[in-house]
């Protein structure tokens, strides 16, 4: 955001503030009360809603920074991870033909009534 661009922005958020200073002053009842709150409440949540928006900026523009300054892996650093990954999945295949999982033996119900052999 350009320094002109974050001048008029707030700027205009604390002309509304004012504006709605001066209608509350100006205007007698309910009516100018009404108006001149909702001028303030809403330039007050301009200048809040600005604010976020300028975190939200700067944490984009760090998060550029930081992905052109790490530089991408070499070919033999892919490769060596390649060969890493493929190890543990040959390592995580042995070990599941070595070691099967458990089978759960079943009880018999003895509410079931077993079957004669014949």
């Amino acid at each position: 955001m350009s320094s002109r661009a974050r001048i008029a922005g707030y700027g205009g958020c604390i002309g509304l503030v004012v504006i709605g200073i001066v209608t509350l002053i100006a205007i007698h009842g309910i009516g100018g009360e009404a108006v001149g709150a909702g001028l303030m409440g809403l330039g007050l949540m301009l200048v809040v809603l600005l604010l976020f928006m300028e975190v939200g900026i700067s944490e984009d523009q760090e998060r550029v920074r930081a992905a052109l300054a790490q530089r991408p892996p070499t070919r033999a650093e892919r490769a060596k991870a390649a060969k890493a990954r493929a190890e543990r999945e040959r390592a995580r295949r042995t070990a599941r033909l070595e070691h099967p999982p458990p089978t759960r033996l079943r009880r018999p119900d003895p509410r079931r009534r077993r079957r004669p052999p014949y």
